[in-house]
């Protein structure tokens, strides 16, 4: 099973990252967006943190993010010398993008699924929160 749930993932994440780069985004880019565009002010070392890579990988592709007016990065109002990450219009407009993409694939994926697709959803939510489940052991 553990199998099967693997070389689905990475069916559907083929397919999402080339829907992504259609609109001009990496996947990696997408989860930046979507974390700035969640929680303005988060810092570089917050987001890292949340997907799980190091705070050199997310300050490099926030750098080359801010190169090409996607993101700015301000000040922190009392620690100065912290920088938040927050959406100009431009990242907005990408992250819409990249999301009609991944929406659209959601779409494709409920209808290949048929009636089994929410009760599927239901399995899988269950599934994610067995990390927890397994260190309580």
């Amino acid at each position: 099973m553990v199998w099967a749930l693997r070389r689905a993932f990475v069916a559907v994440e083929h397919v999402k990252d080339q829907r992504l780069r259609t609109v001009g985004v990496t996947p990696a880019q997408y989860g930046l967006l979507m974390h700035v565009a969640g929680t303005a002010g988060l810092t570089a070392s917050e987001i890292a943190r949340r997907l799980g890579v190091s705070p050199q990988n997310v300050a490099t592709m926030a750098t080359r993010m801010e190169d090409v007016g996607w993101i700015t990065r301000e000040a922190h109002e009392r620690h100065p010398h912290v920088r938040e990450l927050h959406l100009t219009d431009a990242g907005r407009a990408h992250l819409e993008a990249a999301d009609a993409e991944v929406s659209a694939l959601e779409d494709v994926v409920r209808a290949h699924l048929g009636a089994d697709a929410e009760a599927l959803r239901g399995l899988l939510e269950t599934l994610a929160g067995l990390d927890a489940s397994v260190d309580d052991d």
